[in-house]
């Protein structure tokens, strides 16, 4: 994990996520919150705490298939 200034970059191995050796290309959506009072509650997302994005949106990365 490296943080500079305002900017987060996290390196997560593809064996890690079940991806090592994949043959095609996967989507990893994610969404970022913090300060939740109910952890494990989707709700939440809504009352308290910040969130990005915003409400249902999420974010997407596409993994590009293994060299």
């Amino acid at each position: 994990m490296e943080r500079r200034r305002r900017w987060l970059q996290l390196a997560i191995p593809r064996a890690l996520i079940g991806l090592d050796g994949a043959d095609r290309a996967h989507r990893l959506e994610f969404k970022w919150a913090d300060h939740l009072q109910r952890e494990g509650d989707a709700m939440d997302f809504y009352v308290h705490g910040d969130v990005a994005p915003e409400g249902r949106l999420n974010f997407i990365y596409t993994i590009p298939a293994a060299p």
